[in-house]
Parts: structure tokens; sequence; C-alpha cells
């Protein structure tokens, strides 16, 4: 499409970001449900654009076998197209955290491969995320692990000539008592 525009050079982009969140859970109910309140406490790009204001909440809940389900997002700056993305977008994101069931020993490693769909204004982008965990301690029912992610991104639209690729390195806590992690940091590097 951009040949057909006499475009000659695409515009190449990279776009750096880093998000602090806080998820906190209620107070298990008799059948194991708790509810969920997710915090977006800093958001920083290099771009200076902050798609997710900061103070963002969102809320949902979880069952102790299954993943977390987001349901509503308060912010007084986001639309509803926004929240709805937003939900999605988070939705499938934790949804790459169901890991095939496996003992893992301190050093193992494991190899996760998800296709996501992300919408993206106005449009979907297929998306695959391959994420390379190794635990690295086992303490008191918390996994500890270091990884790796690799995304591949292509258009769903032929019209929409977007491409892109990416890398991420994070930290996961996994509480295995209570099937959630408790703590999780990524440094992203889409292009």
């Amino acid at each position: 499409k951009l040949k057909s525009m006499k475009v000659q050079n695409p515009t190449i982009s990279s776009v750096k970001t880093k998000t602090d969140t806080e998820l906190e859970t209620g107070i298990a109910t008799a059948d194991s449900t708790c509810s969920l309140k997710l915090t977006y406490i800093k958001t920083m790009s290099l771009d200076g654009k902050n798609n997710i204001p900061e103070g963002t909440v969102v809320t949902g809940k979880v069952n102790a076998n299954h993943q977390p389900v987001f349901q509503s997002v308060q912010s007084s700056e986001l639309g509803i197209d926004q929240r709805i993305s937003l939900i999605q977008n988070l939705q499938k994101s934790f949804e790459q955290f169901q890991f095939p069931v496996q003992r893992l020993k301190v050093g193992d490693t494991l190899s996760v491969k998800r296709p996501v769909i992300m919408a993206m204004e106005g449009s979907e982008i297929d998306m695959v995320v391959e994420s390379n965990y190794k635990l690295m301690s086992l303490e008191k029912g918390l996994a500890n692990f270091e990884f790796t992610q690799n995304y591949t991104m292509t258009p769903r639209r032929m019209d929409n000539s977007f491409t892109g690729t990416g890398t991420g390195k994070g930290q996961m806590t996994y509480d295995a008592g209570k099937m959630l992690i408790s703590d999780y940091s990524l440094k992203t590097e889409l292009t």
C-alpha cells in the first residue's frame, strides 16, 4: 500500500515501554473465587506517549483453577473503545501464563509459544509471543522465574502494511498455592 502512495522509505520506529502495576486479590470465597484489582502505578514510554494513564484501575475476579477474568476499567481519561481494548489485551496477556502441567526443578527451563490477536487503533494485529522461562528458585510455595520473550507481529487486514518484532526480558514470581502470579516485571522493545 505504501508503494501505491509513492512512499519510498517506510517509517521504522522503535518503542520502549515500562509499566509498573500492582495486582491485589481479595479474600477467597467458599468456591475459591477472589476479586482482583490491577492498578497502573507508573507507565513510561521513550516516545513520551503513555497509552494507559497512571492510576487506571482494572477489576475482575479469579478462581483458583482458572485464569483471571477482567471485567471493568476505572479511568476518567480512557474512552469506551480504549477500555474495551485494554480489557481484551490484558486478558490475552494473562492467558499466556497457562503453563503446561509439568514439574520443574531449580535451573529447569520451559518454553511456551502463544498466538495472540491484539486490538490496535481500530485494527487487529496477529502476534506470536514466544516465552522462555527459567526457574531460579522455589521457596515457601513461591516459584521465581527469569524469562525472555520474542514477539512477531503481522496485520490481520491485507491493506495494513504494519509488521513488527520485539523482545522482552523480565522476572516473575508465581504463587503455587494461590495459582496466581504475585510479582511480574517485564521490559519490552518493539520495532
